[in-house]
């Protein structure tokens, strides 16, 4: 799936490298739960229900996970996990993988609200979901 200025591929495990990049992440970022563990079928429809890499200029960046959509009182609504590598941290990624997922959904699903939660002691995740 392709942002202005991201790619957003479905994760294969059975690759060794997306194997390599979640256990990166899941070292990082332990509130996203072990990663490695997570059972990747991405056999949701469309977009939703399923989890991302995400390329920026031929480097793997991060990871986004889309929930199933669920109706709603409110509407139709997702639920978005996404994490950045470490060592891109300081460069503006959260923000362009949230800006750039949200649009995708927008012009591509009928979702009408993305929830993204956050741990507390991450300042800079409340501050890039804000």
């Amino acid at each position: 799936m392709q942002g202005k200025e991201l790619y957003f591929y479905d994760i294969n495990t059975k690759n060794e490298e997306h194997l390599l990049i979640l256990s990166e992440i899941n070292k990082e970022t332990s509130y996203l739960g072990n990663l490695t563990n997570y059972n990747f079928s991405n056999s949701g429809k469309g977009i939703t229900g399923k989890n991302y890499l995400v390329n920026h200029k031929g480097l793997i960046i991060g990871y986004v996970g889309l929930s199933e959509e669920i109706d709603t009182s409110i509407g139709k609504v997702t639920s978005i996990y996404y994490a950045v590598l470490q060592k891109y941290y300081g460069q503006g990624y959260g923000c362009l993988i949230l800006d750039e997922i949200t649009e995708i959904l927008k012009n591509n699903t009928l979702i009408d609200y993305v929830i993204a939660n956050v741990d507390q002691q991450n300042t800079f995740g409340i501050r890039t979901i804000e």
